[in-house]
């Protein structure tokens, strides 16, 4: 398993959790400041990887004035039937994995309550919060695009946000006009986001399975992801 990517440097990047505060001369006020755009990137992360990098570094070049939040879910609708590794953990790989990158921090939003997690109530969410006159935006990979309109309520995702895709190699636009129940408008909307970069393959599965048999996957995870996933036996990897 071997995947070329970049490497961004590994300094600190510190941003407040909800809001950035701005303090005049003289006065102890706060104002909240809402960015101009915000980047959502939704996934189990289990465990994050560097193609999930190179996802958000074709994002920033898209839109670099954007906030990224990357939202590590807790019951995705989609894998209900599969036990996710602990919402701590892959809280804390998440943070390893991705904060280090300019413009990027991690929210555990998704990790609070027992119910499914649903696209459209999150972006619900962040509409509110930023308003109807900023952008938003939520991010997948191309395999994840074409599963739209499995989604629970798309209609409505495609209302609330801009969908930016990152094609995997393979991948072909022309796919777009297959997709059922969407209207022309909504795949005209849809091809519009896709970004010029060909992504490496997110292989979550396989990587697990190399982790627990031993081998090295410095290829596909940062160092600092594997040597937590070790120091914490994850992955079958204290056997």
């Amino acid at each position: 398993m071997a995947i070329s990517l970049p490497r961004s440097s590994a300094s600190s990047n510190e941003i407040d959790e909800r809001t950035s505060s701005r303090v005049g001369r003289g006065s102890t006020s706060h104002e909240t400041v809402r960015p101009r755009a915000r980047i959502l990137f939704g996934g189990s992360f289990d465990p994050p990887q560097l193609a999930h990098r190179f996802l958000l570094e074709a994002a920033r070049k898209h839109c670099r004035e954007a906030e990224i939040l990357v939202i590590p879910a807790g019951r995705p609708p989609h894998k209900l039937d599969r036990n996710l590794s602990d919402d701590a953990a892959r809280l804390a790989l998440c943070k390893i994995a991705f904060e280090d990158m300019p413009g990027v921090r991690v929210s555990a939003e998704e990790l609070q309550g027992t119910e499914p997690n649903y696209t459209w109530k999150t972006l619900a969410h962040h509409r509110a919060e930023l308003g109807p006159d900023r952008e938003l935006y939520w991010l997948l990979g191309s395999d994840s695009l074409l599963d739209l309109p499995q989604w629970r309520e798309p209609d409505r995702i495609l209302e609330l946000a801009d969908i930016l895709t990152v094609p995997r190699p393979g991948f072909d636009v022309g796919a777009l006009a297959d997709l059922p129940g969407l209207t022309a408008q909504q795949k005209s909307k849809l091809r519009a986001g896709i970004l010029p970069a060909v992504a490496p393959a997110i292989a979550a599965t396989q990587i697990r399975q190399a982790l627990a048999d031993g081998e090295d996957c410095s290829a596909e995870l940062d160092p600092r992801v594997q040597t937590y996933i070790h120091e914490h036996g994850m992955y079958g990897t204290g056997r």
